[in-house]
């Protein structure tokens, strides 16, 4: 019985390849119009990506004539999306959609849909009115991802072949994270985008060496040596010896460091005149006063 289900499991397992992706008789090069390519002819686009389309240099698009004459042909002046379709950044107004496809810089945190943006705003006198500001989202990396996706949405539905480079930069600036963390990644990204709104032939797909290095380098290193750092200072205070620092270790060869939890002298926490009005915390964090005090840590592990 055990036999018989060990070979039903490797049954199942011949459908996948050692990628952990399902294979089928289609993993070899296949026809454009195949699985992705009927995608594309099952999704519309509203109205304002056809009218970009059609003012753009290309007369045609995915064999569709948009463009005749300057305007638009008779077949596109509606909108071809239905209203269950998805479009990023159909949520923003014509202005801001047009500051995204005319390379302008936009503040990314801007783009955010309403239900990401906090509240009505703070309310402020204006010619002795109260007026609420426009409502702010939070600077936060995770919201600068929710923006970035309006934005590229917004292009790459226009410019399809744009898509390529704007999801590589989408790397860099995650790198960029990882690397020297959010204020660094969020630096970065502003820098170059508005040094690229002033350059139409930025490469987007390419880091920038000189924000780069101003932005993210330096942070990198400081990011590191902290952690470093802070690693260095853990490991030093799991090493002291907790009855040391109350003045009660009787082990004739301790194995752990007899010094000062408080000040890393020479002598116990209990007779440090440093920080005198804090406890003296032992293992599990456990707050302990004098030698002769009735409430007492635990001792270190032998």
């Amino acid at each position: 019985m055990h036999t018989s289900a060990k070979k039903k499991r490797s049954k199942q397992s011949e459908t996948e390849d050692e990628s952990g992706t399902s294979s089928s008789e289609s993993d070899s090069e296949g026809p454009m119009d195949g699985y992705w390519g009927f995608g594309e002819e099952n999704h519309g686009i509203p109205l304002w990506v056809h009218k970009r389309r059609a003012n753009s240099h290309r007369k045609t698009f995915n064999g569709t004539l948009e463009w005749k004459d300057g305007a638009l042909v008779e077949d596109v002046k509606v909108s071809t999306n239905q209203s269950t379709d998805f479009i990023l950044g159909n949520h923003l107004s014509q202005k801001k959609r047009n500051k995204i496809l005319n390379g302008d810089y936009v503040d990314m945190f801007t783009l955010l849909p309403p239900t990401k943006l906090m509240g009505k705003g703070e309310k402020r006198r204006s010619f002795g009115k109260r007026r609420y500001r426009t409502p702010r989202a939070e600077h936060t990396f995770e919201n600068w991802l929710d923006g970035y996706q309006v934005f590229m949405g917004v292009v790459c539905v226009a410019y399809p072949r744009c898509s390529m480079d704007l999801v590589a930069y989408l790397a860099h600036v995650r790198r960029a994270h990882t690397l020297a963390g959010e204020n660094a990644a969020l630096t970065y990204d502003e820098n170059f985008r508005r040094s690229a709104s002033l350059l139409p032939s930025t490469r987007w797909d390419l880091r920038d060496p000189n924000y780069w290095g101003e932005d993210v380098g330096p942070y990198i290193e400081k990011k590191s040596q902290e952690s470093a750092k802070a690693g260095k200072t853990e490991a030093k205070r799991r090493s002291q010896c907790w009855e040391y620092n109350r003045g009660v270790c009787t082990r004739p060869a301790c194995k752990y460091l007899h010094e000062c939890e408080r000040c890393q002298g020479n002598h116990p926490a209990s007779a440090c005149f440093k920080n005198k009005q804090q406890p003296f915390r032992g293992a599990g964090g456990t707050s302990t006063t004098t030698p002769g005090s009735s409430h007492q840590g635990p001792s270190n592990r032998q």
